[in-house]
């Protein structure tokens, strides 16, 4: 792991895919439906608008707060780091290929490596407000390989991040096509 530019533990349960609904304080969780066809893209247009209509809400809830984005280098994790950024987050960026743009910190590491990822959950500090787990391979890679980052890799750097997660932190994780229909 190379480190660039400057607890609370809980049982985990068996996860259920929620969603929020009613946005703007007062949201109820709810379980979304399995995925078939476009369902995902529908669910998260309602969700952007509320965003950039109330940005300002947005923007004061996530000034000074501490996020790790993985696979921030480029695509979506970039644009997420981008936007985080830009709303006044403290973006700490984890990725194989080094870009710092819009990362306060940036780590490089193999999230296919267990070595390396406890190495990462070592330097990585305490006081993290969220996780954008968004590093993977297309489903067009090996499966060992895919597996190995896109599986094995996000489970271990999750759980060992929990102990450094604020209370009320946030873990967000982004699934490929090779997971459609599990």
């Amino acid at each position: 792991v190379h480190r660039s530019t400057t607890s609370r533990m809980f049982p985990l349960a068996e996860p259920k895919p929620v969603a929020l609904v009613g946005m703007g304080g007062v949201g109820r969780l709810r379980p979304l439906p399995k995925p078939v066809g476009s369902r995902w893209i529908g669910a998260v247009v309602p969700i952007l608008r509320c965003f950039r209509e109330k940005g300002d809400m947005v923007k004061n809830l996530l000034t000074g707060k501490k996020i790790v984005v993985t696979g921030s280098s480029s695509g979506i994790g970039l644009e997420t780091a981008r936007v985080l950024t830009e709303q006044g987050a403290v973006v700490l960026g984890v990725d194989m290929n080094k870009n710092f743009d819009h990362v306060e910190e940036f780590y490089r590491a193999d999230l296919s490596d267990g070595r390396t990822i406890d190495a990462l959950v070592d330097v990585l500090p305490s006081g993290i407000d969220g996780l954008v787990n968004n590093a993977g391979l297309p489903p067009t890679r090996p499966a060992r390989q895919l597996l190995a980052v896109n599986l094995v890799g996000l489970r271990q750097l999750t759980y060992g991040l929990i102990p450094k997660l604020n209370t009320g932190a946030s873990i967000v994780n982004l699934a490929s096509l090779a997971g459609f229909g599990w």
